[in-house]
């Protein structure tokens, strides 16, 4: 089995499978994480939605509950399409 350099140690040799699987393990951590930060700032953007709704005082409670879903899909849908996009973006050119 051929050997190459471990990018962390120069010195230590690991087998190709090894490096493989290790970067394999890293990219389903960095996607989990990733996607659990996304989850976590759309709840966050949520309530402060939902309060800054609320604050602002509509007359009745379909106005109200009408705006809150609007505002929430609108905000959401931007947020969790540019996060997405700004993660998966290869800037290595710019």
């Amino acid at each position: 089995m051929k050997k190459y350099p471990n990018p962390d140690n120069e010195s230590e040799q690991v087998p190709v499978c090894d490096f493989y699987l290790q970067d394999v393990a890293n990219g389903k951590k960095l996607s989990l994480a990733i996607t659990i930060v996304i989850i976590l700032f759309n709840q966050i953007l949520k309530m402060i939605t939902i309060k800054l709704i609320t604050w602002i005082g509509e007359d009745t409670y379909s106005q109200r509950f009408t705006s809150i879903t609007n505002g929430i899909f609108v905000a959401q849908f931007f947020n969790t399409g540019l996060l997405l996009v700004m993660v998966n973006a290869n800037c290595t050119e710019h």
